[in-house]
């Protein structure tokens, strides 16, 4: 992360003209730290890292895109491009990386796929963006809290696709760890602790309807909580039986 924003910096600055003040407020950092990354007294050695043809390109273009939206990026944005960043390091490309592994249908398939997921993560953070927006325009406090759960619903939904665009450029391999069931256990037990109850008495006691909608979407949640959670358990009863078996199986 140094790296990159030493280098978009640097190509705000010089080639775009950006000011300093501005380059800060941009990347989240001080106008000293930017002024340290233009001197090259920050992050030197990672920039060296990042010198790589194809980085450079990656780099170029994406300032290209800050420039086109006025001067915004969201912070998942530079992780997002962080992650593909990474790819290229450790794999001089993944498509090259991909041709070991799959044949040519499977690539041009995978392809897609990333693709496909990509084009929803930037609809899923300029939806995000959207919302807010009108958000911070509306008066009433309920309506403008309901938009804002739904800004970052988007926010959410971006950051698990992001994830998954990240397993998959690395190979597709998903670790799991036996461990994992157990705290997942404990969550589920608490969340059917929690809100055992749910709401009834108090959509019974509350006549408002838009009082009724937020607590309805509330209750919804927790249920998709409960459900997510007894999936995952679910899933990972499946691959220790799996695992069982072929232990079994090799003694």
């Amino acid at each position: 992360m140094p790296g990159l924003r030493a280098l978009i910096a640097k190509r705000l600055v010089e080639k775009h003209g950006f000011p300093k003040k501005r380059v800060a407020e941009i990347l989240g950092l001080s106008p000293p730290a930017v002024t340290l990354y233009l001197q090259g007294k920050r992050a030197e050695e990672i920039t060296k890292l990042l010198s790589q043809e194809k980085v450079l390109k990656m780099i170029d273009d994406f300032v290209e895109y800050i420039v086109d939206k006025g001067g915004r990026l969201a912070t998942s944005e530079l992780y997002d491009l962080a992650f593909d960043v990474i790819a290229i390091l450790e794999k001089e490309t993944v498509n090259e990386d991909l041709t070991a592994l799959a044949s040519s249908a499977d690539r041009k398939k995978l392809r897609r796929l990333l693709n496909e997921l990509k084009a929803r993560i930037e609809v899923e953070q300029k939806a995000s963006e959207d919302f807010m927006r009108v958000a911070s325009k509306i008066n009433n406090n309920l309506v403008r809290m309901i938009i804002r759960m739904i800004a970052r619903d988007c926010i959410k939904h971006s950051d698990l696709l992001s994830t998954i665009v990240q397993i998959m450029e690395s190979g597709g391999k998903v670790e799991v760890d036996v461990i994992d069931r157990k705290l997942l256990m404990d969550l589920l037990t608490r969340e059917r602790k929690y809100h055992v109850e749910g709401f009834e008495e108090v959509k019974e006691l509350t006549a408002h309807p838009l009082i009724k909608m937020v607590v309805d979407f509330i209750e919804s949640d927790e249920h998709k909580h409960e459900g997510i959670l007894r999936d995952l358990l679910n899933y990972l009863s499946s691959f220790n039986e799996e695992a069982e078996k072929m232990s079994k199986s090799i003694s």
